[in-house]
């Protein structure tokens, strides 16, 4: 039997994330390709009545009459305006199901890397295995292994409340209290439920589980047909990947709370996903992740990783225009016995800009200290003064933003003319 490769927990992460954002941003362009060919549909129907067909008015009613020759054709007609109408009210739905069979997905593969990485957690010394199975195995490992495997399928057959639970038992944590936004991610996932068993309609388990999980669900009735907005697809994706975050990072710092190698690759995981959040001008999304590792996790692998993220949630805030309340994060640190680098986002979030001038001066070429005066977006609004560009061109002799395009972007451009070629054949 062979062993299934095992991701390690925060390329599970960026697997999530990758699938998620993936799904959501193809959605535009999927729904104006629908919309187009509804457009269509609708304008060769409309066009075949008024060619073939009599308007008829009875009791303040309009009605066409179709001659019995034309009748198959104007029905085939008909079904593709409608065909195009669903296909727009499905894509939608389709995505939510999507997001939540990713994030099942992830909660698969999380569990089981942390199984693997210490498998005395599950106990399968203390389970049974049929006798007549043992020569499908040629060691004790595949034995552990399927085991596990077994334990976790079962755990994913439950609804996503009794997943939680089961996590909570088998790691000994309480993981409900660590999820900010509980209420909306059992509604997401119930919603789901909706849409892959009763076409939408609100039943009465959507209004007993959301209630019981106090789901706010304003003015939901029995027999109501749920929607699903692009608005709230992204809240859902916000949702799904907080908690997915948060679930992580409790799980990994609960499991190995002294091994400093995981621990270093927990705070790792926990600073490249939000700064790539804040990189992509998601600020309320990487601030809501950051107040959550902020109120729960007691210990960091370094100093450096503790003060890295509090410079990243302060400037969550800047970026969003509250700049007092990215002071008022930045005053508890002493920053005056911390690296230059942590000095000098210290003064380009307070906007004293004199100062972070002459600390750039002072650091130099900053290859060894990892700092990216064109990328980090800590540095936004000071790239756009004068004294910044005069400080580096100081430094390196040339104007910032000098960007060097790879030959490899030149051939995606070609593959990307190609898919827009297919779409425009089809």
């Amino acid at each position: 039997m062979e062993t299934k490769a095992t991701s390690s927990p925060a390329q599970i992460l960026d697997i999530l994330r990758d699938n998620l954002e993936g799904c959501f941003h193809s959605t535009p362009l999927i729904m104006s390709i629908l919309a187009s060919q509804r457009f269509k549909a609708g304008g060769d129907f409309n066009s075949w009545l008024g060619k073939h067909a009599e308007t008829i008015s009875h009791e303040g009613q309009t009605y066409y009459s179709i001659p019995p020759v034309y009748t198959h054709r104007t029905e085939t007609l008909k079904r593709k305006v409608e065909r195009a109408k669903n296909a727009s009210k499905i894509l939608p739905r389709t995505v939510l199901i999507s997001f939540v069979s990713i994030f099942d997905s992830f909660i698969y593969g999380l569990i089981r890397s942390f199984l693997i990485l210490k498998p005395e957690i599950l106990n399968c010394e203390q389970k049974q295995i049929p006798l007549s199975e043992l020569k499908n195995f040629s060691n004790f490992n595949e034995i552990r292994e399927h085991i596990l495997e077994q334990e976790i399928e079962e755990m994913m057959r439950g609804s996503h409340s009794d997943h939680i639970q089961w996590i909570e038992k088998i790691f000994n944590i309480d993981l409900k209290s660590i999820i900010n936004s509980w209420e909306k991610f059992i509604e997401i996932t119930e919603r789901r439920n909706l849409y892959v068993h009763s076409d939408g309609i609100v039943n009465k388990q959507y209004m007993s589980i959301c209630k019981k999980n106090e789901v706010d669900l304003q003015e939901t009735q029995l027999g109501t047909e749920l929607e699903v907005s692009r608005a709230y697809l992204k809240e859902s994706l916000d949702c799904l990947l907080e908690t997915s975050v948060a679930i992580q990072q409790a799980l990994w710092r609960k499991i190995f709370p002294k091994n400093e190698n995981q621990l270093e690759e927990a705070d790792k995981s926990l600073i490249n996903i939000t700064y790539s959040l804040i990189l992509n001008g998601e600020y309320l999304l990487a601030q809501k992740v950051l107040l959550n590792a902020q109120k729960n996790i007691r210990k960091y692998r370094s100093e450096a990783n503790r003060l890295t993220n509090i410079i990243n949630l302060a400037q969550t805030y800047y970026h969003l225009g509250d700049k007092d309340s990215c002071i008022e994060i930045l005053e508890k640190i002493d920053w005056s016995a911390c690296q230059d680098k942590y000095k000098l986002c210290y003064c380009v979030l307070t906007e004293n800009y004199d100062e972070a001038s002459g600390i750039m001066k002072k650091i130099g070429n900053p290859e060894d200290l990892d700092i990216n005066y064109n990328e980090w977006p800590i540095f936004k609004n000071f790239r756009e003064n004068d004294l910044f560009f005069s400080t580096y061109k100081s430094i390196f002799g040339k104007d910032p933003n000098h960007l060097e395009i790879p030959e490899e972007a030149q051939l995606e451009r070609k593959n990307w003319n190609k898919m827009l070629s297919f779409i425009e054949e089809k």
